[in-house]
């Protein structure tokens, strides 16, 4: 008896401090750390990969290349320098404007060269990707 309750209580006490873990992390601000470790490490592939399909898109017009261009030819072009302008603690404070924000697409608020910057995060199939071009104001992108 004495051991059905306290295996009894040993599960009970489990179950209750599951969910007393840190809390996630909002799925987009990983994204968007992501995206700034990448750009501070200069990794274009990283870069590339995180970017939503229409800042791909429009990157790949942007260099001037064919929109069926190959991932590695417009990946060769762009340009990403290690480190650029990017302050310390840019990911770290970085929040989510709820008031702007959908199921499918989240502003990310941050601080960049002493100001805030706000930037779309949308979700492409079960991932989250950064939007550079779409206004974060904009409803319904």
């Amino acid at each position: 008896m004495m051991k059905t309750l306290t295996l009894t209580c040993g599960l009970v006490l489990a179950a209750g401090l599951a969910g007393c873990g840190p809390p996630r992390k909002d799925p987009a601000i990983v994204a968007y750390e992501q995206f700034v470790a990448a750009v501070r490490a200069g990794r274009a592939d990283a870069v590339w990969t995180l970017l939503a399909p229409r800042s791909r898109e429009v990157l790949t017009q942007k260099l001037g290349l064919a929109p069926d261009a190959a991932a590695d030819v417009v990946r060769e072009r762009l340009a990403v320098r290690p480190g650029a302008e990017l302050e310390l603690d840019f990911p770290r404070k970085a929040r989510i404007d709820v008031a702007l924000s959908s199921e499918d697409r989240h502003v990310v608020i941050a601080p960049l060269a002493g100001r805030e910057v706000r930037l779309s995060v949308v979700r492409v199939g079960g991932d989250w990707r950064i939007d550079l071009f779409t206004s974060p104001g904009a409803a319904g992108s």
